[in-house]
């Protein structure tokens, strides 16, 4: 039936439930607003495979279950845990369906799993029983906002939709500088930073769908954007000589570290927290924290060296953590620089939550258990791997994903938080992290949940009615993704030899060629009006720079081999490369536009045309 999540246990019978023009709806009393909503939606799946609308109706006191109908209940489990509260059981007879949440939010995930059924299997559903509940509590997606590319508000909103599909309840923004303070909105760097009105409108979409929309602000490095700023420059720990915009990306990525021995400085963090954490209804805050790259090397360097650069680390969290809680929140924080000192993670506040993260093949997943170990409640954190590439890495992201759902569980993890990044000015597309957003989703219901080729015809049956043959060709497509940063390997400069080193002749092949077969599938796809087309273009477009980098590879060998002789047909592939790059750029800027806010849309352009004006030079 491609279900996604899979439930837990599933037992198919004979017989079917017949959905028909006459077929009512049940309903609990008192259902609150986000059932109410998933019932909406349950009516017009049914809708789409009948052609009628069900009739909804409440039983009276004096009346039992009268097939045929849809019966919804809510009925609590005694000594529950909050995994067992998210769960249901279904079960569809030949007479009548009838399904059970052990809590409202119990009921809304089963809803949640008939619409899939409905979707699957038609006007005709299977006879089957289902009991379901998730392996993490908290299954959580954390989206980058703050490395180039501000989403528009029906991006943000269409995304929370998403993520309700998968039973994915919560839903954080990563914000470095982005947001319009009202004390000073120049922090935002430029006038498309997020604003409270509109983070009050996600806040309500969310909570329509039972999703914990949680404020996540930096609060201790990657601060370059608030600090490379006149007025705030001399609250860094080492002061960045430049103003953002002649920051280069990495410089931008390394940011700067703010000073937390400076009263100044906390000062602030105090007044960001102010105009941030009242948006916001859940009762956790993120303060992120990680990375903290110049932490005790300028300004607090002889302090560093008296009292220990995991001193001064754990001593600001404690601060965020006094900090956060006067506003009645939960503190969250990454847990990469406090792994380096061991020995104070039982110092750290017990009522933190940990975020492990790490994002390769070979991440140290099994270190979740030296945090869990310490009493403290942790969350798993993998990532969607399309962060530094042309089109994501499937296959590492896949691999990462279902490693930490596995750790994650078996040592006890409360969440896990699957992340999406936009390092070096976020040229990656959301539709390229949309598979990876769904697996991380499916991981968290139920680790051993079905993965590769079952999960990827289970999700783009739900997407595209198709049964996987597209990422047959994606998973292809990405080779070069799984193991190299294909972004950044692109607009290195065209004599750079690195990407040759990195880069056999045959990889460059066969990526032209794995490339050109997926723009086939997809172009196939789009023709037969498959799914949203938007999805489809930037997959696209996304194999299309793939082929072009291919080629790029194979013309940076070409130039090394030529050594500086002249080659007429070198030339005219050079040049043929930077028209066929300005032509992907130039659609490239209307798939950006039509998702995004123009941002720092401009940085990637002037990129692009660095490159397409060295192949031209070269060719010349």
């Amino acid at each position: 039936m491609h279900l996604l999540p899979e439930p837990k246990r599933i037992t198919t019978r004979e017989g079917s439930f017949p959905l028909t023009g006459e077929t009512r709806i049940f309903l609990p009393p008192k259902l609150e607003r986000p059932e109410w909503l998933a019932v909406e939606k349950l009516r017009r799946e049914c809708r789409a495979v009948t052609g009628a609308v069900p009739t909804l109706d409440r039983l009276g006191q004096r009346e039992g279950w009268d097939p045929p109908a849809v019966y919804l209940a809510i009925e609590e489990k005694a000594g529950a845990d909050e995994c067992d509260r998210q769960g249901y059981d279904v079960d569809i007879r030949p007479g009548a369906v009838r399904l059970n949440g052990y809590s409202a939010e119990g009921l809304l995930n089963g809803i949640r799993t008939l619409c899939q059924i409905v979707r699957s299997s038609g006007a005709e559903l299977p006879c089957c029983t289902i009991e379901d509940q998730p392996d993490f509590a908290v299954r959580g997606f954390y989206h980058d906002v703050s490395r180039g590319k501000v989403p528009h508000l029906e991006t943000l909103l269409w995304l929370v939709d998403y993520l309700a599909e998968w039973k994915i309840n919560q839903f954080q923004l990563y914000i470095e500088h982005p947001f319009m303070f009202r004390f000073d909105p120049e922090i935002a760097q430029n006038p498309d930073g997020l604003t409270p009105d509109e983070m009050l409108a996600i806040q309500e979409h969310c909570r329509d769908h039972r999703i914990d929309f949680v404020p996540s602000l930096q609060s201790f490095g990657h601060m370059a954007g608030v600090l490379s700023l006149p007025q705030y420059k001399h609250l860094a720990d080492v002061e960045l000589e430049k103003p953002w915009k002649d920051l280069t990306w990495r410089e931008r990525m390394v940011g700067a570290t703010i000073d937390m021995n400076n009263p100044e400085a906390l000062e602030l963090l105090e007044r960001m927290h102010d105009h941030f954490l009242p948006l916001f209804d859940s009762h956790l805050a993120n303060v992120c924290a990680d990375e903290t790259y110049a932490l005790g090397k300028g300004k607090n360097k002889e302090l560093a060296e008296k009292e220990g650069t995991g001193r001064l680390y754990l001593r600001h969290i404690g601060y965020l953590n006094d900090l956060v809680g006067k506003y009645g929140k939960r503190m969250m924080f990454w847990g990469d620089i406090i792994k380096k000192y061991p020995d104070l993670i039982p110092e750290i506040p017990r009522e933190a939550i940990l975020m492990n993260w790490g994002y390769t093949r070979d991440t140290d997943c099994e270190s979740t258990k030296l945090f869990v170990d310490t009493g403290l409640d942790v969350y798993v954190c993998p990532g969607t791997n399309g962060w530094n590439q042309l089109l994501n890495g499937f296959n590492t992201a896949e691999m990462n994903i279902l490693d930490y759902a596995a750790a994650g569980k078996k040592y006890g993890a409360v969440g896990l938080l699957n992340t999406d990044w936009g390092d070096c000015g976020h040229y990656n597309l959301l539709g390229g992290s949309l598979h990876g957003i769904a697996l991380g989703g499916a991981a968290a219901w139920k680790a051993d949940g079905p993965a590769g080729d079952a999960f990827d015809s289970a999700w783009e049956w739900h997407m595209f009615r198709t049964e996987g043959d597209m990422m047959t060709a994606l998973r292809k497509a990405c080779h070069l993704a799984d193991f190299h940063p294909t972004w950044t390997g692109f607009y290195l400069p065209i004599t750079d030899q690195q990407v040759t080193e990195k880069v056999s002749e045959k990889e460059a092949l066969e990526t032209i060629a794995s490339s050109r077969k997926a723009v086939e599938v997809i172009e196939g796809m789009i023709k037969a009006g498959r799914g949203p087309r938007w999805i489809l273009e930037e997959l696209l477009h996304s194999c299309r720079m793939m082929e072009l980098l291919g080629e790029r590879v194979q013309l940076v060998r070409g130039l090394a081999a030529a050594g500086g002789r002249s080659d007429e047909e070198l030339g005219r592939e050079l040049r043929a490369f930077a028209d066929k790059l300005e032509e992907l750029h130039s659609a490239y800027e209307e798939l950006w536009r039509a998702r995004n806010k123009e941002s720092e849309l401009g940085d990637i352009r002037d990129t692009v045309q660095r490159v397409a004006t060295e192949a031209r030079e070269a060719a010349g």
